[in-house]
Order: structure tokens, then sequence, then C-alpha cells
């Protein structure tokens, strides 16, 4: 809630500082017989505007934004008004987002990089053979570096997989309840 109203038909933010008319109730005082201000048993009630700084209304208790009569107002909820075609450009997007994050957190861009430089100057190395028929320790490195292209793979191929499961989708609210999912761990 970020919104208030007041008995007048107000409707202020809660940071606001406002004016409200209030009923106090203070003690009546009487001179003595010395010419002294004192108290009475008595009390009367008076109705005065009091100032609010800003900010009171959000660090009020309740009972003190019931004392004022203010009560609050409910935020207007949000309704997504996009397009089905919207949603689902937007989450094939999230989809590529995450796919890549994921990617870069496991192999940054340099490394995939010098992956790759390495892997072709291994098949030049040893043309015409595939990298378990390498002489070691070239096929150890080249092991490892498949190993990585591998998880690298499986991040892509999930994605694509995630992508065709949200195109499939053609209701809008079980549209925008889809979340990308199962991720490749490493």
């Amino acid at each position: 809630m970020s919104r208030f109203s007041l008995p007048d038909g107000r409707v202020l933010d809660f940071d606001a500082a406002f004016t409200a008319p209030m009923t106090l109730t203070v003690p009546v005082y009487e001179l003595d017989d010395q010419g002294l201000q004192r108290a009475t048993d008595q009390t009367t009630e008076e109705r005065v505007d009091v100032q609010f700084p800003q900010g009171w209304m959000r660090n009020a208790t309740i009972a003190e934004r019931a004392a004022v009569g203010a009560t609050e107002v409910p935020d207007e909820p949000i309704v997504d008004t996009r397009t089905v075609e919207a949603i689902l450009a937007q989450k094939i997007t999230d989809v590529k987002v995450t796919a890549g994050n994921l990617i870069l957190s496991y192999c940054p861009q340099y490394k995939q990089a010098n992956l790759m430089a390495r892997a072709v100057e291994l098949a030049l190395q040893f043309p015409g053979l595939r990298g378990d028929q390498f002489d070691e320790p070239y096929k150890t490195e080249w092991s490892a570096g498949q190993a990585i292209w591998d998880n690298i793979k499986a991040v892509r191929n999930h994605s694509n997989a995630l992508e065709a499961e949200v195109t499939a989708i053609t209701d809008r609210d079980t549209l925008l309840a889809w979340l990308p999912h199962d991720w490749p761990t490493f």
C-alpha cells in the first residue's frame, strides 16, 4: 500500500505532509487563590487542525492512523497488457540470456577463443585424426577441451528445447507463468 484516504475524501501518498482535523481532549484549568493556573478534574474537547510532517503516515502505528481517520487505499493491480506474441518474445529472450550467462560463467569468452584456437592447432598437427587418436599428452588436452565444449553444447541444446517448449504454449496465462527450468549444472 502506498496511499491513504482521509475522512474528507483526500487521497494522499504515504510520504505526503498533510493537515487533518482532530478532536483533542484537554484539561480545564482554573486559577487558584494565589493566581496560579491549575488543572481541574474536568476536560473539554477542542477541534483543531493538526499539521502532520512528511513521512508521518508511513511511520505511524495503526492506532495513530485510526486516530486521524486514515485508511489505506489498495494499490491498483498491475495488469499485463502485452500480446501473446510479445510475451513469447520476452520468454525466448529470457532463455537466450540465461543460456548465454550460464555459458559465460562456466567458460568466459577468452577461454572459448583459446580452446578454439588450440583445437585448430591440434587438428593441423594431426591431420585426418580424431582427438581420441592423438598422441599423449595431446589426447588428454583434446579430451579436456572436448569436455568443456560438451557442457557448453548441453546448455545450448537445453536452451533450444526450452525455446521449443515455450513456443508451443498458446494459452496466455500459461505463457505468463512459464519459467525456464532444469538448466544443466557443471
